[in-house]
């Protein structure tokens, strides 16, 4: 077996776990998130702000514990979150995820244990995504293993592959990756499918001067995000507002520039298509 088709079974079995932990969750749990049945709210002015509880659920799972306007001293040991908010495990830590928080009450400090219930059942989304995400992963699968020595298949395999990741990422997994999984650079590699495809043919120096932009810019939106992946496994969901909090402005460009791309990756790929359309009829 070559290397390129290792490869492909190799990122087949991957694909298979992650689907396999996603059918799982949206089975057990109709695609709900995690519900914790309380909200907060900071309190101003910053760098001295720190976090309250504003709301709590009279039928939710912190009630007859968290009340309104306890102050938020931890979770789980978590410090930073008392000043940076909670945000961060919200979206990421999956239903019956249990954990340890203390609040501060009229001068005394209280310890509780509390976990996230199934929140509103989301089924058509996440279940759409789902197909989704397995109809493009079994198309590139099958385009690698199929032809593993041809550049253009390759690239679609890649494209197809990273395509279908990132709508079981966004739609169908049980945890988010609060930097995402490697989007925006599937736009990047379906422009490049676009710009090989079918092969033989010469582009112009505009075609290649934009795929080369396209992957400079997804890469930097790319970059510039895996931070709050990297600091939420290794030093949790504290770090990682502290870290988003301190580059809001530097986060808030890269995730406007991942959704302007699509614009310009889509068109400049459906240009490609059309005049490899023409120039096909013309050798005909």
């Amino acid at each position: 077996m070559s290397t390129f088709r290792v490869l492909v079974v190799v990122t087949g079995l991957v694909v298979l776990g992650v689907s396999a932990s996603a059918l799982d969750d949206l089975v057990r749990h109709g695609g709900a998130r995690g519900y914790f049945g309380w909200t907060e709210a900071p309190t101003p002015p910053p760098p001295s702000a720190f976090r309250v509880v504003e709301s709590v659920d009279p039928s939710g799972p912190a009630a007859g514990r968290l009340q309104p306007g306890d102050r938020l001293v931890s979770l789980d040991g978590d410090t930073l979150v008392a000043r940076f908010g909670t945000a961060y495990v919200r979206t990421t830590e999956p239903v019956g995820w249990r954990y340890s928080i203390r609040i501060l009450r009229g001068g005394q400090e209280l310890e509780y244990q509390l976990s996230s219930v199934a929140g509103r059942r989301r089924l058509a989304y996440p279940w759409s995504m789902f197909f989704t995400s397995l109809v493009w992963c079994a198309v590139g699968l099958f385009i690698g293993f199929a032809k593993p020595d041809d550049g253009v298949a390759r690239v679609a395999f890649a494209a197809a592959v990273a395509t279908g990741l990132v709508f079981l990422q966004s739609g169908a997994t049980p945890q988010h990756l609060p930097g995402g999984i490697h989007q925006p650079l599937h736009f990047a590699l379906g422009y490049h499918f676009f710009f090989r495809f079918p092969g033989g043919i010469d582009r112009g120096k505009v075609s290649r001067t934009l795929l080369w932009a396209f992957y400079v810019v997804a890469a930097f939106t790319f970059v510039v995000r895996q931070p709050l992946t990297w600091l939420y496994y290794t030093q949790g969901p504290g770090a990682t507002a502290a870290w988003a909090a301190e580059h809001a402005a530097l986060l808030k460009w890269s995730w406007a520039l991942a959704l302007a791309l699509m614009v310009p990756v889509v068109t400049a790929a459906l240009v490609l298509l059309a005049s490899t359309y023409s120039r096909v009829t013309d050798r005909q």
